[in-house]
């Protein structure tokens, strides 16, 4: 009996160990949610090989904050949780000059895919790059189609809700707004011919959702999800299939907006925020107060 027991604690042992290696093998997996994107990449010498412990910087051009990773044996690496925005990637190895690339592209819930050949020389020596991350997604099987803060307040929208322009991804189907309904006048969608229950919500990645009305819309007394204003919201993203579990519950579409940084405004100390007119727009033909702000201190 005691055999027994001692057979089975060990394959008990040898099932957890075997979990554990697989989960470790995949790095790049766990480095997004539905908030955030991540950089990945190679680091190679001219000759192609792979340079191992190189140090890759990725700091947000509009914020300043970086995070810090190193290359693995085979010149791999992966910055995760990374706020969408650009950044500019610095790259660091002994006997090598460092390599700057700007203007890189991190998406909500996107990986994007940036490889580096070092050139020989001192680590004091600069090389600036003008580099764009891969359009191709590699790293992810996932369907979807990102909507930025370029987009959201240029598309005409009725109540000012972002839930009348989700049907921009392709796969997605939903009712033309009424303008002249009452409330949020939020918009169920239907993706790739699923019901509107099996969609999810999420904001800053949260959960969004409304249990009860199973959609975005309000049902009598129950209220529908919340809604930012537009102006609020930084991009969002409409996936459509292949994403992973971690995203949500339902076998539809995942949301993910993400609010904007107001980091990037500089509105410390005290400033305000100061609605700048615009040039004429689909969403404002009188070219009233859009998306641009500056800063004033109290006198």
């Amino acid at each position: 009996m005691d055999c027994k027991r001692g057979v089975a604690w060990l394959f008990s042992l040898l099932s957890f160990l075997l979990i554990f290696a697989l989960f470790a093998r995949l790095p790049a997996a766990a480095g997004q949610t539905a908030a955030t994107g991540q950089i990945v990449g190679t680091v190679i010498d001219p000759s192609k090989a792979a340079i191992a412990q190189a140090s890759v910087t990725a700091t947000n051009e509009a914020t300043g904050q970086s995070r810090t990773a190193k290359t693995n044996d085979e010149g791999d690496f992966v910055i995760p949780l990374l706020a969408p925005g650009n950044y500019t990637v610095a790259v660091a190895a002994q006997g090598f000059k460092t390599q700057t690339s700007t203007h890189i592209s991190v998406e909500v819930a996107t990986t994007a895919t940036l490889n580096i050949r070092l050139q020989l020389g001192e680590a004091s020596q600069q090389v600036m790059v003008e580099a764009a991350a891969d359009i191709l997604q590699t790293d992810s099987a996932a369907n979807g189609n990102v909507v930025n803060d370029k987009t959201v307040p240029a598309l005409p929208l009725s109540s000012r809700n972002y839930t009348q322009i989700l049907d921009l991804a392709p796969g997605v189907s939903g009712s033309v707004p009424n303008a002249g309904n009452l409330g949020k006048n939020s918009v169920d969608v239907f993706v790739n011919g699923g019901r509107i229950m099996d969609n999810s919500y999420q904001m800053d990645g949260q959960d969004a959702g409304n249990m009860e009305t199973q959609g975005t819309g309000a049902i009598l007394s129950i209220g529908g999800i919340s809604i930012p204003n537009p102006d609020a919201i930084q991009e969002f993203k409409v996936q459509t299939s292949l994403y992973d579990a971690s995203y949500g519950r339902g076998a539809g579409a995942n949301v993910n907006p993400v609010a904007l940084n107001l980091l990037n405004l500089k509105v410390a100390c005290g400033g305000f925020l100061i609605p700048t007119p615009q040039k004429p727009t689909n969403a404002d033909p009188q070219g009233g107060p859009q998306r641009a702000y500056s800063t004033s201190k109290p006198s």
